[in-house]
């Protein structure tokens, strides 16, 4: 339910059903997600288990989005080495 209420922000900001600034608004940040532990995941059926781990995969992406939009991306290793040579010539 966290990331579907984030996805909807995320929608209704990029349509400009809502302002920008709203993005920043800690009450419309990403929950953190719950801890499910991997013992009592493997006593639940295998559906139930790979809708969790389905779950679970979901939401990581999420956050990658959402940690995306405040810290600048890795560097990119063909970059680095473009740049190492541009500097030997």
């Amino acid at each position: 339910m966290h990331v579907i209420a984030w996805l909807l922000t995320q929608r209704a900001i990029d349509a400009g059903e809502m302002p920008a600034a709203l993005d920043d608004d800690p009450l419309r940040a990403l929950a953190p997600a719950p801890v499910t532990e991997d013992e009592v995941l493997d006593t639940m059926p295998a559906g139930t288990q790979a809708l969790v781990r389905s779950s679970i995969d979901l939401y990581r992406r999420a956050e990658r989005i959402e940690r995306a939009k405040t810290s600048p991306p890795p560097a990119s290793p063909a970059r680095a080495m473009f740049e190492r040579l541009a500097m030997q010539l």
